[in-house]
């Protein structure tokens, strides 16, 4: 067997490696240069350098203040952007918890998805009734996607024991997909999924375990049970290619942020490549609260970096249409999913929120309950907002101006363009402050849920 796929991908590795190192090595030279360029103060020169601990004094770090938005919500001083720029100010970082509100706050990234200690929610005593106007309602109608399952959900209704699982499943190899009334894209890859999961259920019950799942690895749950229902539903798209394994975007790259992700959604549209989604994997084993927050933190800031890439590269958008573009964040807890949505809602203001949630189905219970069709109703949910994003891509690349109407007016050169520099932020990073060791394993457990079913 050859091994030239596998030195292809080493080579292609090695070369993202190099060229990341460089970019990263020409910002600290600029940086260097024009720290150089200042008068230094003698008094402090010794303490110039500030020390990579746990914890961080966020007084020492100076910034120029961002917050230019024009939201104004009932019981806060000021803009809601002032209120999220103050508080990054009083964050003690001393979890990866803290680092998390810290690092959100820094980036006037609002998060309306936890509830938890320390939360924006909490702190600033806000909830997304009084943000109404910018609560993500594009979700997908039943009709599209139970068009696919009705047949084959009703199936698995009255699966009770190990033999009835068998039987289904044995009724399902030998459905034929024309006769589910959906395209064939749709019941193809819908049969795909309920075979995949009722295989589980009649010939791997052993894999559903307790002991099994905590011993599976990162790896192993993308592998086992996730990678195979993604790219079946997926894989019937041609614009769309999704990259496994702790890669770096070129988005991130050109902006020197190390944030690799196990998982990337890449959409081709009007000759553009979008960094369409993200997503970070756990294991069960390691489903913690520092695990959850450091992935999280990573998802989002590198969302922020592709949304605003996004943003730069549409010559026709308005404000109107930015705060209708959505970058979904997919976070994987061993055999739970949350998709969350990153926007921006006004100048140098995003926001953070939940869409929806489904799980592998565990039990024959979850089967009966309809916990395949609530897999299937979460990957309609995630590919409408991929393709929400194409849309917008092709609405805001394509000239619809009347060239003869300006010619004629003779206001050829006089079209304002919208300035997107004046809504977006870019990323507010520390290298110096990365943490790429272990997580911390003496934080609970419990504290997932105190987050993941808000």
């Amino acid at each position: 067997m050859s091994n030239e796929p596998l030195r292809n991908v080493l080579s292609n590795l090695a070369t993202e490696k190099q060229i990341f190192e460089a970019r990263v090595q020409e910002r600290n030279i600029r940086k260097l240069n024009e720290d150089s360029s200042s008068t230094p103060n003698p008094a402090s020169a010794s303490n110039a350098k500030r020390s990579n601990t746990r914890s961080y004094d966020t007084r020492k770090t100076k910034k120029q203040k961002l917050a230019c938005d024009n939201i104004m919500v009932v019981g806060l001083t000021g803009t809601l952007g002032h209120n999220l720029e103050q508080l990054s100010e009083k964050i003690n970082v001393d979890s990866k918890k803290y680092k998390y509100f810290f690092y959100l706050s820094k980036n006037m990234v609002l998060d309306m998805t936890d509830k938890s200690q320390e939360s924006h929610i909490t702190k600033l005593h806000i909830t997304m009734d009084k943000l109404k106007k910018y609560k993500y309602d594009k979700m997908v109608e039943k009709e599209q996607w139970q068009e696919a399952t009705k047949k084959l959900n009703h199936l698995v209704k009255k699966v009770n024991s190990s033999s009835r699982a068998k039987k289904c499943s044995q009724a399902i190899d030998i459905i034929d997909t024309r006769s589910l009334g959906a395209s064939a894209e749709e019941a193809s890859s819908a049969k795909k999924i309920y075979t995949h999961i009722m295989d589980f259920h009649t010939y791997k019950q052993h894999q559903l375990s307790d002991d099994f799942i905590s011993k599976c690895s990162e790896m192993s749950i993308a592998t086992k049970f996730w990678s195979p229902i993604f790219e079946t539903f997926f894989g019937y798209d041609k614009n769309l290619f999704i990259q496994w394994g702790d890669t770096l975007s070129f988005d991130c790259m050109d902006e020197s942020l190390p944030f690799r992700l196990d998982i990337r959604m890449i959409l081709e549209a009007e000759k553009k490549t979008v960094e369409a989604a993200t997503a970070e994997i756990a294991s069960h084993s390691r489903s913690i609260s520092s695990k959850l927050y450091n992935d999280k933190l990573k998802s989002v800031l590198a969302s922020k970096c592709h949304l605003n890439a996004l943003l730069k590269k549409l010559d026709h958008l308005d404000s109107t249409t930015l705060q209708d573009v959505h970058i979904p964040i997919v976070q994987v807890l061993g055999l739970s999913v949350t998709i969350h949505t990153l926007s921006m809602i006004d100048k140098k203001l995003y926001l953070l929120q939940k869409v929806t949630k489904f799980v592998f189905p565990r039990t024959l219970k979850d089967i009966r309950k309809g916990g395949i069709d609530k897999v299937i109703a979460g990957l309609y949910q995630l590919k409408k907002m991929i393709e929400d994003l194409g849309d917008v891509v092709k609405e805001c690349s394509r000239d619809t101006s009347d060239k003869a109407e300006r010619i004629t007016s003779g206001r050829k050169n006089k079209i304002k363009k919208f300035d997107i520099d004046e809504w977006i932020s870019k990323v507010d990073w520390d290298s110096s402050f990365s943490d790429h060791g272990e997580d911390d394993d003496n934080e609970s457990r419990v504290s997932i849920n105190e987050v993941s079913d808000h």
